[in-house]
């Protein structure tokens, strides 16, 4: 890794803590508060949220996001299964499904649908003193089409940890995520919608992000945030935007070679990012939440807007009363 983009994502880490000692001065009462859309759930718990999901048995969520960017859009429908064996620990399986608009590039000629990775999740959520830890560690499978860059036919692997405390309506955090590939495997506990990029890799990697939520009524949440995307070794990134054995038109454009190659090999410069990540949260229900979001990648020079709305169904299995 370069050590001016640790040293970057070490400073981000700082400026979000040292915010949150200042606003820890000012409410020295801390009060637990909902998080992001629907709220996080992880290990049975919402994080606060008073729609949270069973602290044992069966739980199921539903939610269908979509991010566009550069004129290529990716949408998806993933539905999760799983099983809180108590208040810190549960397991999860997900179904996604893709549906990827084309962008007038020739690689694309008409809409694709297809099966992403059917991926299997364990996520545990502890209170560490002051500070709430929650992990993940998902393996996706290779369910998904190679030929419409669906998968790398590979199993990809991600273990993701967050860090957070809350004090008052405001909660600092950063979260830290290993894996071999970028990919959608991560989070199948959480309804919070991800930015969907139009490309997938393969190659080791450690994404972290560093930000903070903020609580602006009972219902809406606002969170911001920086994230560094720092892979090392040999990568590859395997395009939405243009099909196996085709080529985009037009030149390389921002280092973009996604919008050029279906498949490209290089050195971890090949798909090195960091940018910033907003969104607001509303808790439309008990059951339901909804999000729109903006993020921008410095590297690739790229917008990204993204939406989702995630169901949280748990209540078909434990009555309405338990939840």
């Amino acid at each position: 890794m370069k050590p001016s983009y640790v040293c970057r994502s070490v400073f981000l880490f700082a400026v979000v803590w040292a915010g949150s000692l200042t606003v820890r001065a000012q409410a020295p009462t801390p009060t637990q508060v909902p998080v992001g859309f629907a709220g996080n759930f992880v290990g049975g718990k919402a994080e606060g949220n008073a729609a949270e999901q069973p602290p044992k048995g069966l739980t199921l969520s539903e939610r269908f996001e979509g991010s566009t960017s550069d004129g290529t859009t990716v949408l998806d429908m993933n539905t999760a299964l799983g099983y809180n064996f108590g208040e810190h620990f549960g397991v999860d399986v997900g179904v996604p499904v893709f549906f990827l608009v084309p962008n007038g590039q020739k690689g694309i000629a008409s809409n694709t649908v297809g099966l992403g990775n059917v991926s299997i999740g364990v996520h545990t959520d502890f209170e560490l003193g002051p500070v709430s830890y929650s992990s993940s560690i998902t393996a996706g499978f290779p369910t998904a089409s190679t030929t419409k860059g669906l998968s790398t036919g590979r199993v990809i692997v991600d273990w993701d940890n967050r860090f957070e405390h809350s004090w008052g309506n405001f909660t600092p955090y950063i979260d830290i995520s290993l894996g071999n590939g970028i990919n959608d495997v991560a989070m199948l506990n959480r309804l919070r919608a991800p930015v969907q990029r139009p490309y997938i890799t393969l190659g080791k990697e450690v994404q972290i992000e560093g930000g903070a939520d903020v609580k602006l009524g009972r219902k809406t949440t606002l969170s911001v945030s920086g994230y560094d995307v720092v892979p090392w070794g040999t990568q590859k990134v395997y395009s939405l935007v243009v099909r196996r054995g085709q080529t985009g038109k037009g030149k390389t454009r921002h280092q973009r070679v996604y919008e050029t190659w279906a498949v490209s090999e290089g050195s971890a410069d090949l798909d090195r990012d960091h940018g910033i990540n907003s969104s607001v949260g509303f808790q439309a229900t008990k059951y339901m939440g909804l999000n729109a979001g903006y993020s921008r990648s410095v590297r690739f020079a790229s917008n990204s807007f993204s939406f989702g709305v995630g169901f949280n169904l748990s209540r078909l299995f434990h009555g309405q009363g338990q939840q």
